[in-house]
């Protein structure tokens, strides 16, 4: 629980010190020498946050394809291909984004909102 929790204080903490979307550039200031070390210690719980959010991604896009195409299973290389893809996929919107990254941010959820609030309602009041 503390390692999920921490980052979370931290980020709370660090969020109003944030001027321009750099967030480094406010944990710096904030924590002076110390800043290295804590960004070192937030870089691998986000590289695992990437890889179960890829993991995730390609099942989604297995489960897809394996709805239309019933005969059809995933190897290892199309695994790899798929994931890869996705991999390509989400660098490239994350380039074309990275400036006008909190809008966007915000236009996102605004679409996931549409989607789940009706989706999570359907789901509470089905008792089939």
């Amino acid at each position: 629980m503390i390692g999920a929790v921490m980052p979370m204080i931290l980020g709370a903490l660090i969020g109003p010190a944030v001027v321009g979307g750099d967030v480094v550039q406010a944990i710096s200031q904030l924590t002076g020498r110390a800043s290295t070390a804590i960004v070192l210690l937030f870089a691998p719980g986000v590289a695992v946050a990437g890889a179960i959010c890829l993991y995730g991604g390609a099942l989604a896009v297995i489960t897809l394809i394996q709805t239309f195409a019933t005969s059809w299973r995933a190897d290892s290389r199309a695994r790899a291909l798929i994931a890869t893809l996705i991999f390509v996929a989400a660098l490239l919107i994350g380039l074309v984004g990275a400036r006008n990254f909190l809008p966007l941010y915000g236009r996102f959820n605004e679409i996931l909102l549409y989607v789940m609030v009706p989706w999570t309602a359907v789901n509470l009041v089905d008792i089939t």
